[in-house]
């Protein structure tokens, strides 16, 4: 699935709202103390994650994190594998056009493709640019502080 919106936000605000989300996912989850790891390439993190009342392990691992313009992980689980990306793009002045894709994947984060799973992400693409309007508005509120 592929999602572009366009926002009013400068990209090291849109990516500062990325890094603090990971941050506090890592850090509650994935069992880290703030300072003792560092957000690079390869990174990796486990978490457990609840599905149908059972338990999972989860794998995370970062595969870009290259401020503010993109961030990759590939997330490996019992569930099967998936990655989420961002792409953040200068769109004018104080506008950035983000392309968010989310897929599922092979244990090496090689994109899986199939209809069924092309129709699904249509059907996800409002769930999607609805929780990019809300880190658009979360943004604009922070400069008003």
């Amino acid at each position: 699935m592929k999602v572009e919106k366009v926002l009013r936000a400068a990209p090291d605000e849109f990516f500062g709202v990325i890094e603090h989300s990971l941050r506090y996912e890592i850090e509650k989850y994935g069992g880290k103390a703030e300072g003792t790891y560092e957000l690079c390439e390869g990174f990796c993190y486990d978490k457990k994650i609840r599905y149908k009342k059972k338990e999972y392990r989860m794998q995370t691992e970062l595969k870009a994190f290259r401020p503010p313009h993109s961030y990759r992980v590939l997330m490996k689980s019992d569930l099967g594998n998936a990655s989420v990306s961002y792409e953040i793009l200068p769109n004018g002045e104080d506008e950035i056009r983000v392309i968010y894709r989310e897929d599922t994947c092979d244990e090496d984060g090689n994109m899986n493709t199939s209809f069924g799973r092309e129709l699904f992400g249509k059907m996800q693409a409002g769930r999607v640019k609805r929780r990019l309007s809300r880190m658009e508005k979360y943004i604009r509120s922070q400069r008003m502080d």
